[in-house]
């Protein structure tokens, strides 16, 4: 299955959620923004979202500093 992730496409497995991707990219969930599609999925639903072919995924990581 292919998706978009941050303009680069990646080819997965079928079947998974929000959360299973991220512990495949090692990305903490608690410190980004995830888009899908150009829809915001929030935290409370990364367990029940699905991945799905040819989604477009923005995953944006929050940045302390100044």
């Amino acid at each position: 299955m292919k998706v978009t992730i941050n303009g680069e496409e990646y080819n997965f497995k079928q079947g998974f959620s929000v959360d299973q991707l991220l512990l495949e990219l090692k990305i903490d969930a608690e410190k980004i923004a995830f888009e899908q599609n150009l829809a915001i999925v929030p935290l409370s639903e990364y367990k029940n979202t699905t991945i799905n072919e040819g989604d477009n995924i923005e995953i944006v990581q929050f940045m302390g500093g100044g």
